[in-house]
Order: C-alpha cells, then structure tokens, then sequence
C-alpha cells in the first residue's frame, strides 16, 4: 500500500545509517542534514572538527572555511543502491571574511506506490533539497569563527516539509599551524510537530607534523616542526591526525579518528568511527587526494552498516 512505501522511505530518513532492524527507535527525520558531504572528511572518518578544510568545511566546521582565492568544488555522493547526492558549492574571500554558497539535491530513487492487494498502481520519487550559506571569519590570527545558515525541504510523494536551521563552530591555534582544537554544533533549530530537527556537537583536536628530512644519527625519517604559516594550504608533504568527540541527537556518543598524509601532490586519508552502540553505522573509512594541473579530485569510501558502503567524488579548481 501507499502508506507502507512512504513508512519504509519516512525510516530511512528519520535513522539516515542505523541498521535497519532498529529504525523505529529514532525520532528525527531531515537526513540531508545528518549529511556530512565533505570529501577529504569523509576518508578521515569526518574527523574534522578543528581542521582547515577550505571548501569542504562547509559540511565540516565553518570555521574552517577561510581561504584566499575563490573556488568551486563539485560532489557526487553515491550513498547505496538507488540513493545519491549531487552538490555544488562555491566561496570567495573578502575584506569581512569568507562567504560561501552551497546546493544539494538527494535522491531516493524511485518507490512503488502500491494498493491493499498488493497491486503497483504508480511510483513516487522522495528527495531532499538543502540551500546553505557559509561565512567565516578570522578574529585573531590564532582564532577563526564560522556560520551555516541552511534551509532546507524534503519531499515525499504529497507530502513535503522544511525548516531553516544553522551550524556554527570556532577553530583556535594553540601551536602555530601544528596544533588546533575545534568546536561545532550543527542543525541549531526548533522543533516542529512534524519531525525532530538531528543536533550534533563535536569537538576536536588536531596535530599536524610537517614535511619529512632524514635523521642521519638515528638514520631514520622523521617529520619537522616549525612549519611557515598556512602550510597546510601548500603541498608541503605534512601528516595530519585528527580525532573528535561526536554527539548526535540520533546516535547517542561515538569517537571520529582520522589521518592524512600529503606527499607532494598526492594525499593518502584513513580513519575510524568508534560508535557507544553496534547498531549505529561505524567502521574504517579511507580515500584520496590527486592535485592536477590547478584541479583537485577527492575520493572517499564511507560505510553505512547494514545499507552498505557509500563512494563519494569531488573535483575542484581556485579561479
């Protein structure tokens, strides 16, 4: 019947990628904004709370948005089975600080719209449409602050619904370029009758080790220390360790950790979701890096438990 295809789509947005068997037990829908659509995050396990992410902190922390040359990335996420998202997004650095422009489009595929015998009488196509405004700022030069104000709407069959909600986060320098912590809460907004609106907090802390040299005593490699500012903007060989608390309305407790390694133009990215319960989607995560000619392509292989593995792409240029 109608009722039961628009139940079985209604579970899969309100748990995003819980195992099924448990979907009844949330009470959020709006699975475009559980999304964490960044690229280079996805390989690192979304450990990206006190990173520098430039264009893809726009699904990471806002705060690390700051860039000095325009830019435009475009994603396709290829979650599992019929379920993709399409992104475009764009950023620009002026005198008040950065600003962003973000779109995406999540498509469920199509569903069988069926009657009480069982019989197909037509099919519907649920999607999801988020619009997302990015700003950052430098306030001191150890200290950066940022903002999303997203609206989005989710369509199913006759019925649809939206909200405006925000993200907003700060990044702090506590060792030049080496060591930051990040804070970032995600999806501030009321709740309506219809559905929950999924919080998330996290906090972070990273280390970066820059560039490689050979210890000729211990003949061993070692990575420096005292990196030139903004390095890691540069291609700079650099090996970054992440690792962030996450808290989610939806999945209670878990830890994000997370490593990337740049050697030259080519970046190796590894991490792990350790989640307080089996049912939530953890596990290993990787992906790369490829600078090319003036363009960057990023790839990700992230898991959703029980629904499968999701691949994601990303290609991007600085005008």
């Amino acid at each position: 019947m109608k009722i039961i295809q628009l139940a079985i789509i209604l579970m899969f947005a309100m748990f995003g990628p819980a195992k099924t068997a448990d979907l009844e037990n949330s009470g959020t829908a709006a699975v475009i904004l559980k999304f964490n659509g960044g690229i280079r995050g996805g390989g690192m396990a979304d450990a990206c709370a006190g990173v520098y992410g430039g264009i893809d902190s726009v699904y990471g922390n806002p705060a690390g948005l700051i860039t000095e040359k325009p830019a435009i990335v475009a994603r396709y996420n290829n979650l599992f089975g019929e379920v993709n998202v399409g992104s475009f997004s764009y950023i620009n650095s002026f005198k008040f600080g950065s600003l962003g422009a973000s779109f995406l489009y999540l498509n469920y595929g199509s569903i069988d719209i069926t009657d009480e015998s069982g019989i197909t009488t037509g099919k519907f196509f649920p999607s999801d449409l988020l619009a997302i405004i990015s700003y950052s700022k430098k306030l001191t030069p150890e200290l950066s602050v940022g903002v999303n104000i997203k609206g989005f709407q989710e369509y199913i069959d006759n019925y649809n619904f939206g909200a405006v909600v925000f993200d907003a986060g700060g990044i702090l320098e506590i060792i030049g370029d080496e060591l930051s912590v990040g804070f970032l809460i995600k999806n501030i907004g009321l709740e309506t009758n219809t559905f929950k609106i999924p919080l998330n907090i996290k906090a972070g802390v990273v280390y970066n080790f820059y560039g490689i040299v050979s210890d000729s005593a211990s003949k061993s490699i070692i990575f420096k220390k005292s990196p030139p500012r903004n390095a890691i903007s540069q291609t700079e060989d650099h090996l970054t360790v992440a690792v962030d608390l996450d808290l989610s309305s939806d999945e209670g407790a878990g830890i994000n950790l997370g490593v990337e390694y740049w050697y030259r133009d080519i970046a190796g990215r590894m991490g792990y979701k350790f989640r307080s319960e089996a049912r939530y989607a953890g596990g290993l995560t990787i992906g790369f890096g490829l600078k090319l000619y003036g363009y960057d392509i990023n790839y990700s292989l992230t898991p959703y438990g029980a629904l499968g593995l999701g691949h994601n792409f990303s290609f991007s240029f600085n005008l």
